[in-house]
């Protein structure tokens, strides 16, 4: 009995730790490219409102001995991660409990993989 209940706390913590990760930041990533300038992003209902502005990052990382892994070559385990300021834009509609259109800046070009952050 005292095994499940830890197990059961266990679970419960990790879904509130999840969920925390998540909307405390408000940040997600770019899923969906449909122009150069308007995408959809991963921040929902509760994490953004229409007009909210956020800023676009890209994230650029290379294995700590320095040379990026060449295309088709396995990557190093042990890596060194910068993000890297892209531009803005704003929350033009929310969609569902998880998505929501940007619209971004003029000449910015959001890719899938980018990640937004809610200013």
């Amino acid at each position: 009995m005292k095994k499940q209940i830890g197990w059961m706390a266990l679970v419960v913590l990790s879904m509130a730790l999840q969920g925390c990760a998540h909307s405390a930041h408000n940040r997600g990533s770019i899923v969906v490219r449909h122009t150069d300038t308007d995408i959809d992003v991963c921040l929902g209902r509760g994490e953004g409102s229409e007009g909210d502005r956020v800023t676009v990052y890209r994230h650029e990382c290379t294995p700590s001995g320095g040379q990026a892994p060449q295309k088709g070559e396995a990557p190093s385990t042990l890596r060194t991660c910068k993000k890297i300021l892209v531009g803005s834009g704003a929350i033009t509609r929310v969609v569902d409990e998880h998505y929501s259109t940007v619209q971004l800046e003029p000449g910015l070009v959001g890719k899938e993989g980018f990640t937004v952050e809610k200013n």
